[in-house]
């Protein structure tokens, strides 16, 4: 039997951002036993300011069993009991930037546009684009892709 290509290259680790010194962060860590990835860090760190409600979201989440790696969720479950906007809330998320991206290659945008809408929250779907943009980066000779939401040029 031919021997199998899957597996036989090494998976490079994905470069490690530090996490920000945060006590909403140290609560999550506390409650699941986990650091969150940079993204969810950056997030909890930028919406968070009320550790009260914060640790009631973590041990609400712990009492339902559900998934430690929500965070996106969990912001917004955040917000909800604050009445306070998520982060990203003044910038709607938009999958223009995908389709437009010209380093791309069809294959890839397609991978790009599955991965966006198959994020849940704006947070998510933030997230994706922020990865997108990180992992391929706009050339600085490419003019910027701006977009006006719900106006055409």
């Amino acid at each position: 039997m031919p021997p199998s290509n899957k597996g036989d290259r090494p998976r490079s680790a994905p470069p490690t951002e530090p996490i920000p010194d945060h006590p909403a962060i140290s609560a999550y860590q506390s409650a699941f036993g986990r650091t969150p990835n940079a993204i969810q860090a950056k997030q909890i760190s930028e919406t968070v300011t009320d550790p009260v409600v914060w640790q009631q979201v973590l041990t609400d989440w712990q009492a339902n069993g559900w998934k430690e790696n929500g965070v996106a969720k969990m912001l917004d479950r955040y917000c909800k009991a604050t009445g306070a906007a998520p982060a990203e809330a003044a910038t709607p998320p938009h999958i223009l930037p995908i389709y437009n991206h010209p380093d791309l290659t069809d294959e890839q945008r397609d991978r790009w546009i599955d991965r966006f809408h198959h994020a849940l929250t704006p947070a998510e779907k933030h997230a994706v684009l922020a990865r997108l943009h990180k992992e391929h980066p706009l050339s600085s000779t490419q003019p910027s892709q701006s977009v006006t939401h719900g106006e055409s040029s």
